[in-house]
């Protein structure tokens, strides 16, 4: 009888010890059963846009809609997003260069680019862009969009302008004033990018001197300048976003 009532007394101690163990092991690792958790809820990441295939020459028919002057174009075999008119002066020593590049919408639109260039021989251009929204044939001017970068990320390195922090502080000042007015931009509707670069738009504004002589835009600002391959914006179907380096 003795026997009897220790073995069961071994028997329910033996049990009690495995529950606690079971227990313990259980309550040893919460985190790892959050992270079970978090990684479950954790939302898909979204595709990366993919531009579509244009075969059609959209930037030819949004130039034709622009000009409507009458005249006969020529499109290239190659024409879809971008088309170059020439030069359209007509006056000895003058040029005027028109560009369109287009960029597709996830709706199915276009944003057009219109980039007008004039120069005088010898002279640097005066820049100008204008913006569209193109679709089914018809056209609507739209705000300018465009990415700005900060400014240094549109500078040479630290090291590359060490001890030319006055000719810095000068050249942000004038960022800061009309940063547009000192972005140009390098369309590639193509690849579904655009590069940027310090380069003043108005050579008659920046360049030549003012009535008191005296300069915007300084010789020294040309070395400031960062190579536009380091700040390149990528079109993801609705607007630009910089691609990290």
């Amino acid at each position: 009888m003795k026997k009897t009532i220790l073995l069961s007394a071994i028997s329910c101690l033996l049990i009690l010890g495995c529950k606690s163990n079971q227990t313990a092991q259980n309550n040893e690792n919460p985190a790892d059963t959050a992270n079970v958790t978090a990684v479950q809820n954790v939302e898909p990441q979204k595709e990366a846009y993919v531009m579509p295939k244009i075969t059609e020459p959209v930037a030819f028919q949004v130039w034709k809609l622009l000009v409507n002057d009458g005249k006969e174009y020529v499109c290239p075999e190659d024409c879809t997003l971008s088309y170059y008119a020439g030069d359209l002066s007509e006056a000895e020593g003058y040029m005027i260069e028109e560009s369109v590049y287009c960029y597709p919408k996830k709706d199915g639109s276009f944003l057009a680019v219109l980039q007008h260039i004039e120069a005088a021989e010898g002279q640097g251009g005066e820049y100008e862009y204008s913006f569209y929204n193109y679709k089914d044939g018809t056209i609507s001017k739209v705000e300018n969009d465009m990415p700005v970068p900060e400014f240094l990320d549109l500078v040479v390195d630290p090291e590359e302008r060490r001890g030319q922090d006055d000719v810095l502080a000068r050249l942000e000042n004038l960022y800061k004033e009309n940063p547009r007015g000192i972005l140009e931009y390098i369309f590639s509707p193509e690849d579904g990018i655009v590069k940027v670069k310090l380069h003043p738009l108005s050579y008659g504004e920046y360049i030549e001197p003012d009535e008191n002589g005296k300069y915007k835009w300084l010789e020294q600002f040309w070395e400031m300048r960062k190579d536009p391959d380091a700040n390149v914006y990528r079109w993801n179907g609705e607007k630009f976003v910089k691609e990290q380096q």
